[in-house]
């Protein structure tokens, strides 16, 4: 698999950044020399050290195949959960329920009874305690 050229994309890039200042400070020169409003001169050569810095970045930039080391398929892991341990334990599927007993009122509750507000969290109906589910 070949690199990419950038070298040729930096010359096109600092030959139409040279452009842009050439023609930026020419259009601010002008202006100065012509007696325009001070602003004048100033966009134009403000956008000419715009061209500047953006000349400037090209050049230090290095290319993106430059910069990228070659990845292999080994670099990048990603878990799927499809492979378990020989070692490992099976997983144990918890269960909960609402207490039989009210943790306020005391009065016995049946799980038929209770209003489910969260997934572990259900209500009294007598004393409208919020109470914790308890594993089964």
């Amino acid at each position: 698999m070949s690199r990419p050229d950038t070298r040729s994309g930096k010359i096109v890039g600092i030959c139409f950044v040279t452009l842009w200042c050439g023609t930026a400070f020419g259009m601010g020169y002008m202006a100065w020399s012509w007696g325009a409003p001070l602003f004048f001169p100033i966009v134009a050569w403000g956008m000419g050290c715009f061209g500047i810095v953006l000349a400037i970045t090209i050049c230090r930039q290095r290319g993106r195949a430059e910069s990228l080391q070659h990845r292999t398929y080994e670099d990048h892991v990603t878990y799927s959960g499809d492979y378990t341990s020989p070692y490992a334990q099976p997983d144990r599927k918890k269960s909960y329920a609402a207490p039989s007993y009210c943790p306020s009122c005391g009065t016995a509750i049946s799980t038929d009874e209770v209003d489910w507000i969260a997934p572990l969290k259900a209500v009294c109906p007598y004393c409208e305690t919020v109470m914790d589910a308890v594993e089964w």
